[in-house]
């Protein structure tokens, strides 16, 4: 598999490594989509009830607005 092709499953959340495959799942649940640590002052979005740190979320909107 090319590097851009893992750049791009990385960015859904997909792995071609087993170790990868294997993490537990509830630190799946505690992770951030937009920098993947644990959460720091998670935030939900309604109505889709994502959740992300707050300063990630934050810096999204602000680019987006942009």
């Amino acid at each position: 598999m090319d590097e851009e092709t893992k750049r791009i499953l990385a960015l859904f959340g997909e792995s071609d490594s087993l170790e990868e495959s294997q993490e537990d799942p509830m630190q799946q649940n505690l992770t951030c989509g937009i920098c993947s640590n644990i959460f720091y002052k998670c935030v939900s979005v309604l109505p889709c009830l994502h959740n992300f740190c707050g300063s990630c979320y934050s810096q999204w909107m602000v680019s987006a607005l942009n």
